[in-house]
């Protein structure tokens, strides 16, 4: 029996490798330990919550919308940051919630009603675990004394 010399194997793909580059987003800022949680977020027209978003309870539905300070439903006290981005513009969707975490205060999607002290505090009075760090750049620093 003949066999075909030309043919190097059987297999039905060619061999070789991809590179990919992995760039996190900065909007964890810590090691301790991540928890998340399923909840579900209000429908809200045209809108769509980025990562890192600031959240409150709705406290007659139970659900969550982005936290405004001045709001008066309960959803004034933040309880968490959105883990991914969530489309709530056609109904109530159910996504991950971080409920402890140290986060880069410089990479939350906050209201306007908030700045970075008072959302600070409100967290650490909060019902979550959720710590916002301000971030430190990693430039080299050059210049007397380093």
């Amino acid at each position: 029996m003949l066999q075909n010399t030309n043919q190097i194997n059987s297999y039905f793909g060619t061999p070789g490798c991809r590179i990919e580059t992995f760039t996190p987003d900065q909007l964890i800022a810590g090691n301790l330990k991540i928890v998340s949680q399923p909840e579900i977020f209000a429908e809200a027209e045209d809108i769509i919550l980025p990562r890192g978003t600031v959240v409150g309870r709705v406290t007659a539905t139970n659900k969550l919308v982005i936290c405004v300070k001045t709001a008066t439903d309960g959803s004034q006290t933040p309880c968490g940051i959105t883990a991914d981005k969530i489309d709530v513009s056609a109904g109530d969707v159910t996504a991950q919630l971080y409920v402890q975490a140290e986060i880069n205060a410089g990479y939350v999607s906050a209201d306007d009603s908030w700045d970075t002290q008072s959302l600070k505090a409100a967290f650490l009075s909060g019902p979550g675990n959720i710590y916002l760090k301000d971030s430190l750049s990693n430039e080299i620093l050059v210049g007397e004394g380093y």
